[in-house]
């Protein structure tokens, strides 16, 4: 039942947002889903700017993301115990020159900060296609 939702919704959100299918974030939903790794993202990131070409061309990847903010929460609660709620927001657009990858960060703030300051998702595009390949789910410790 709950994939056919998301099938729905996301078919929508796809004719929209002018994204197609192998770039949305429901694909974590599907049984081909990316694989969700545990950790940051490995490569090098340059943080692009919001004016930035690839980040205005990353607007309707950050608008399917944000419409299916409840998928971040799985991604995470499947990978980390996270008792707190999470409220994620963006936090920026990254390039991987050297792998040809675009990285999109999300943030939810822990409540409690004792332990650590809260969770990250880290989406990975390739370049220059921007299909869904992978994200990295990770406890950001205190600094």
């Amino acid at each position: 039942m709950l994939a056919a939702l998301l099938v729905v919704g996301c078919s929508r959100c796809l004719t929209r947002g002018g994204i197609g299918a192998s770039q949305s974030i429901a694909r974590f939903s599907a049984a081909d889903a990316p694989p969700v790794d545990s950790g940051r993202y490995p490569g090098t990131l340059r943080l692009l700017s919001s004016g930035h070409q690839l980040s205005v061309k990353a607007g309707p990847l950050r608008a399917d993301v944000e419409s299916h903010e409840r998928i971040l929460r799985v991604l995470v609660r499947d990978r980390i115990s996270a008792k707190s709620p999470l409220e994620f927001h963006f936090m920026y657009v990254g390039l991987d020159s050297v792998s040809n990858r675009l990285v999109l960060r999300y943030f939810a703030r822990a409540g409690d900060q004792r332990e650590f300051a809260g969770w990250q998702v880290q989406i990975v595009y390739t370049l220059p296609s921007l299909r869904l390949e992978r994200a990295y789910v990770e406890a950001v410790p205190l600094e």
